[in-house]
């Protein structure tokens, strides 16, 4: 008799990461680097490199600073760092986020309510819904929300920042495609591009 392993581990990683919680037995389905960058349990460093694409106005760029947004034109060297732990005062587990572009930091903290994945970034929570599309994990933004102290408040559309990003990819690389915009100045920063797992 023949034991695998390997299998049945990953198959275990899914099923108790973060979007294995939300999309069941359907991430299963999803190629093999968007399983290893986002359903799965150990850390993942990966690096490559993304198109970006600045706000095309003054305003919209003022706008993207206010949200800590990378600054940054044209190719750019980036660098991806998740580190899973459990996640405090909610079920399961929750991840640290870590997006450096040439040398830019961007961070967040993503976890679940139970229906919706949740991603914060500073005061700010994003709520996404999360689906595979043709292969490619979809993440819809609903809802934005602010924290001021001990208080969670929605952000009206007009004023809250809008994500629209998915990911799909082969057995080793991660194609990447996001876009942050706002109602009134337009998008303001879109990247897209590669990343490879690195081993560290």
């Amino acid at each position: 008799m023949v034991t695998v392993l390997e299998p049945q581990r990953e198959s275990v990683d899914i099923d108790k990461s973060l979007l294995g919680q939300l999309l069941c037995d359907d991430a299963h389905r999803l190629p093999a680097a968007v399983r290893s960058f986002h359903a799965s349990i150990p850390d993942v460093t990966g690096s490559g490199e993304v198109y970006m694409r600045q706000a095309s106005t003054r305003l919209g760029r003022l706008l993207a600073r206010a949200f800590r947004l990378p600054r940054g034109n044209g190719p750019t060297p980036v660098a991806l760092t998740i580190r899973r732990h459990s996640a405090i005062g909610r079920p399961g587990i929750s991840e640290h986020w870590c997006r450096r572009f040439d040398g830019q930091g961007m961070e967040s903290i993503l976890t679940t309510d139970g229906d919706h994945l949740t991603e914060r970034i500073g005061p700010l929570e994003l709520l996404f819904s999360v689906s595979i599309v043709a292969r490619r994990l979809r993440f819809d933004h609903i809802a934005t929300r602010i924290h001021l102290g001990p208080l969670l408040l929605p952000l009206p559309r007009t004023v809250a920042p809008r994500v629209a990003a998915s990911v799909g990819g082969d057995d080793e690389h991660l194609d990447v495609s996001v876009q942050i915009s706002a109602a009134v100045f337009g998008t303001l920063l879109a990247y897209e591009g590669r990343l490879a797992q690195v081993d560290v």
